[in-house]
C-alpha cells in the first residue's frame, strides 16, 4: 500500500518507517499535520498513519479537515493511552482505527493488513440527505438531480454539517472546516454563512444550539446528540 506517515522525525519514527518499507509498503514520511495536508493535496494514499500534537489546534483539527476535504484512504491515529477515550469520542466518525503508544510493530502491520482487506478508500464520497446529494471529492451539490451552485465556504460548511448529522458541530470546528484554518476572518463568520445557507437551502433543517453550534438531524431524528469538543 501507499502510506502517508505523519510523525515528528526521530529514531522511533525512523524504525517504524523502515519496518513498513520492509513489509512492502511505499511510505512517504512527513513531520507534522501541515506537511501532511500538503502531501494529501498533491497525492493519493491508501492509508494515513498519524501521530499528532494535541496541544496544537491545527493538529487537533486534522481528522475533521481530512474528512471535510474528501481525502481518500483510511486514517489511523496514534494516541497516548490516557487520551484514548477522549479521542474515540471526538474522532469516532472521522478516524478508521486507533493505535496506542508505544506502537508495537507486529500490531501495526496486522492492522494495515486488515485495512487492506477492507478495501482501503471504499468510504464513499457522496453525502445524501433526502433529495440533496453532495459529492465531497468533486466539490459540488445536487438537489433532485439538479446542480446547486454553492460558493466554496458554503459548500465546506454544508459538508461538515452533513458528515456530522445527528451531532452538534461546535462553531470552532465549523469555522476551521470553512476557512481551512485562515485566521484572517471575522469572528462571527459561521453565523453569517449559516444564515446564507438557510436562505439558499430552506428545506434543510439546520438547527441552532445556543452557546454550542449547529446541527442537521439525521432523517427521522427529533433531537440531535451533543458532541462537545467535536474537533
Amino acid at each position: 500500500m501507499r502510506l502517508l506517515f505523519i510523525q515528528k522525525y526521530g529514531p522511533r519514527a525512523r524504525e517504524i518507517k523502515v519496518s513498513l518499507t520492509s513489509s512492502g509498503h511505499s511510505v512517504h514520511w512527513v513531520a507534522g499535520a501541515d506537511s501532511g495536508r500538503q502531501a494529501l493535496r498533491e497525492g493519493v494514499y491508501d492509508a494515513i498513519l498519524a501521530e499528532l500534537d494535541w496541544r496544537r489546534s491545527d493538529d487537533e483539527m486534522f481528522p475533521l479537515w481530512f474528512r471535510t476535504e474528501g481525502c481518500h484512504g483510511a486514517l489511523l491515529l496514534v494516541v497516548d493511552r490516557p487520551d484514548l477515550a477522549d479521542r474515540l469520542l471526538s474522532f469516532g466518525d472521522q478516524v478508521d482505527d486507533f493505535l496506542v503508544k508505544p506502537v508495537e510493530l507486529p500490531e501495526l502491520r496486522a492492522r494495515l493488513l486488515a485495512v487492506e482487506r477492507r478495501c482501503v478508500g471504499s468510504r464513499g464520497s457522496l453525502l445524501v440527505h433526502g433529495g440533496l446529494t453532495v459529492d465531497v471529492t468533486a466539490q459540488h451539490a445536487t438537489l433532485n438531480g439538479e446542480e446547486i451552485h454553492l460558493p466554496s465556504r458554503e459548500l465546506r460548511l454544508l459538508v461538515c454539517l452533513l458528515q456530522n448529522r445527528g451531532r452538534v458541530c461546535d462553531e470552532r470546528a465549523l469555522k476551521f472546516a470553512m476557512t481551512r484554518g485562515d485566521t484572517k476572518v471575522v469572528s462571527n463568520i459561521v453565523a453569517g454563512y449559516v444564515h446564507t445557507l438557510r436562505r439558499r437551502l430552506p428545506f434543510l433543517p439546520i438547527r441552532t444550539v445556543k452557546g454550542v453550534g449547529y446541527s442537521i438531524d439525521t432523517l427521522g431524528d427529533s433531537e440531535p446528540r451533543t458532541s462537545e469538543g467535536l474537533a
